[in-house]
């Protein structure tokens, strides 16, 4: 019976989680090498070919309609990306992919003391403002960002909050220290995708806003992480 086949393409981030039940295959199957073919993929491309079983297949590659009876699934190394390949005879396997992630980070920070609010600098040293911080170069999520920071005079019950603010405008999730007592304090937060979106062309920066003017801090690192597609 002529073979059907059909491929699911995956994030590189998303497989290192999966586990591969076969060492690589010596011989690129047929079915790999077809589907190569129909996607203008050269087969001398395919770096490891590996056969993985149903129940190691990541929750976002969704098969449970189709016939397991004598399925195969083939997990297909290429020099930039990897991709699932499904062979079994039967009815045509539905295709469906799955964006690509790249995570980058954005860094900010203040090298000495402050008493009041203010906008961070960059990496380079340059003071942000409302309309002067980093330009995204494509449309994302903002997924997470982190603050170390030392309180140099604190007051109980108080806090110091890390803003993050988009062409100007502060957006709803960002850090929240405490600053009840003189030590380094730190946070982290994330986010998932498509939550705190920004376009290609926004502009980023960070604003850091204490609750009491008599309150200061030193040595400021923000991190902020961006996931693009």
């Amino acid at each position: 019976m002529m073979k059907k086949v059909g491929y699911l393409a995956l994030s590189i981030v998303i497989l290192m989680t999966i586990g591969l039940v076969a060492s690589a295959a010596t011989e690129v199957p047929e079915s790999v090498n077809k589907v190569a073919k129909e996607k203008g993929i050269d087969s001398k491309e395919i770096k490891n070919v590996s056969k993985v079983k149903y129940e190691d297949l990541p929750d976002e590659i969704d098969i449970k309609s189709i016939d397991k009876t004598n399925l195969e699934i083939y997990q297909v190394e290429l020099p930039t990306e990897k991709m699932f390949v499904l062979s079994f005879g039967g009815e045509d396997i539905p295709t469906a992919k799955v964006a690509e992630e790249f995570r980058q980070f954005l860094s900010f920070g203040f090298d000495g003391e402050m008493n009041k609010s203010g906008f961070l600098d960059s990496v380079g040293g340059v003071e942000m403002a409302k309309d002067r911080g980093y330009v995204m170069i494509r449309d994302g999520s903002i997924t997470g960002i982190s603050t170390n920071l030392e309180v140099v005079n604190s007051e109980n019950g108080e806090r110091i909050e890390i803003v993050i603010y988009k062409n100007g405008k502060a957006i709803n999730f960002g850090n929240e220290l405490s600053a009840s007592s003189d030590e380094a304090q730190k946070d982290y937060d994330v986010q998932s995708t498509g939550v705190v979106t920004f376009e290609a062309g926004d502009t980023i920066s960070v604003h850091i806003e204490g609750s009491d003017d008599s309150v200061s801090w030193k040595d400021v690192i923000t991190m902020i992480e961006i996931t693009t597609n």
